[in-house]
């Protein structure tokens, strides 16, 4: 019954880490409103596939320049400096990370995880010592990464012509 228990417990808490998966907002932005997202991180998807990332650092009449910092392709887009055209700029991403989440789930997680020790261990007749605190102890590490996976949000930008 206890196993019953304790597996469903962290079914729970899978589950939950899908329900608040991180969320993701849109809006859309003209080009010359641009130089509102100097100096922060962006992802950029380019028409042939490729992921850059870097930061967003001038505006130019044609082209966004992006400090590259990383890319899926560093042959067509090596990191430095880069001009992405505005012709092929439609959309792209900006991450706004918390740490709320995290730390809600890390102080649940103790708490769950010394609950859920001290059950095993008075459930086990007091045997099984370190398999209980063992098992509490992965708790709090859940729910961090529950937290984690909560607490990434991103704005989309679309370019309005």
């Amino acid at each position: 019954m206890n196993k019953r228990l304790l597996a469903g417990f962290f079914l729970l808490l899978f589950f939950n880490a899908l329900l608040f998966a991180g969320s993701a907002d849109t809006r859309q932005i003209a080009w010359s409103d641009l130089p509102t997202v100097f100096h922060k991180n962006i992802r950029i998807v380019m028409p042939d596939g490729t992921r850059i990332e870097g930061k967003a650092v001038a505006l130019e009449t044609d082209a966004l320049a992006v400090q590259v910092t990383k890319t899926t392709n560093g042959n067509d887009y090596p990191k430095g400096r880069l001009l992405v055209p505005r012709a092929t700029l439609r959309a792209f991403d900006i991450p706004n990370p918390t740490y709320h989440w995290r730390v809600l789930g890390t102080v649940l997680g103790i708490l769950a995880g010394v609950a859920a020790g001290v059950g095993i261990y008075v459930a086990t007749d007091y045997n099984h010592d370190g398999a209980a605190w063992a098992g509490g102890a992965a708790i709090p590490v859940v729910g961090y990464f529950m937290g984690q996976r909560a607490d990434q949000r991103v704005t989309t930008y679309v370019l309005t012509q």
